[in-house]
């Protein structure tokens, strides 16, 4: 496999898929670093050349349309022509300009992976941080001296603590009410 082999298969439209472009671009540097080693130059060279296919690639997935107008650009306007299937259009602000017009042409599902994976995260943060439940074991041993028998029970108790960090409170009549015996106690010391 060389660069024209993959000139003359596209030319010809021998190519089903765009993997199947990508099979063979990848074939190129499998061939370049077997015959000429993994630290040449040319096989720097030629995975240059296979980063290059795979981003062209991936623009080509994403919208076919857009490629093609991207890189044949016989129009100044290219980008305001409309593409199958449309794309949403949005106000986009880069660093240093103002906002400008915008084609979504793909949404980020990463997003909501990336945000799921943060609640199962903080989820188990919070496990973790949980005491763990502790549990008692009482054997209890009886023994029958008329028949020599001794039977054995084991009973588990699992104790679950939990830790609140606001004290409790009590209603404001227990409270006036300790008050004033608290004031009763001192002042029969007083007198």
């Amino acid at each position: 496999m060389d660069l024209a082999t993959m000139e003359q298969k596209t030319t010809d439209a021998r190519y089903k898929t765009i993997y199947d472009f990508e099979i063979d671009a990848l074939t190129i540097v499998h061939n370049v670093v077997i015959y000429q080693g993994v630290h040449s130059t040319i096989a720097d060279m030629a995975r240059q050349m296979l980063r290059d296919c795979q981003y062209d690639l991936m623009e080509l997935e994403q919208c076919k349309d857009c490629y093609r107008m991207s890189n044949e650009k016989s129009d100044k306007y290219w980008f305001c022509k409309p593409c199958r299937p449309n794309h949403q259009l949005v106000y986009a602000k880069q660093k240093g300009f103002p906002y400008w017009p915008a084609k979504v042409k793909r949404t980020s599902a990463w997003n909501k992976a990336c945000e799921e994976l943060k609640k199962h995260q903080e989820l188990l943060t919070q496990s973790l941080n949980e005491p763990e439940p502790r549990t008692n074991t009482t054997t209890t041993t009886t023994t029958t001296n008329t028949t020599n028998t001794t039977t054995t029970t084991t009973t588990t108790t699992t104790t679950t603590t939990t830790t609140t960090t606001t004290p409790p409170t009590r209603p404001e009549s227990d409270m006036r009410s300790s008050r004033d015996e608290h004031e009763a106690r001192h002042t029969h010391r007083l007198r």
